[in-house]
């Protein structure tokens, strides 16, 4: 597995564990496909979930969040703007 997908991966599982903590789901519930709204994720989530990934060097802005659609999207955007990503 190349650095990259192991990184992606990496930001991957934090990003699911900030969702399902986030919305108190069942982190089984979270995948890669999930979209946010079907998981009931709202503006307040959406703060949350900006601040939780920027406590672990992924800095996403709420807008940005709001803009996107699927848990795989949240970890393409966190992974893009993860500290030390190449």
């Amino acid at each position: 597995m190349s650095t990259e997908n192991t990184r992606r991966s990496e930001v991957h599982r934090t990003v699911c564990t900030i969702v399902a903590t986030t919305l108190s789901v069942p982190a089984e519930q979270v995948t890669e496909s999930t979209r946010l709204k079907d998981l009931g994720a709202d503006s307040l989530d959406f703060a949350e979930m900006a601040s939780a990934l920027s406590e672990h060097g992924m800095g996403v802005d709420k807008a940005d969040l709001k803009e996107v659609s699927t848990v795989g999207d949240v970890t393409d955007l966190a992974a893009k703007n993860a500290e030390g990503a190449t």
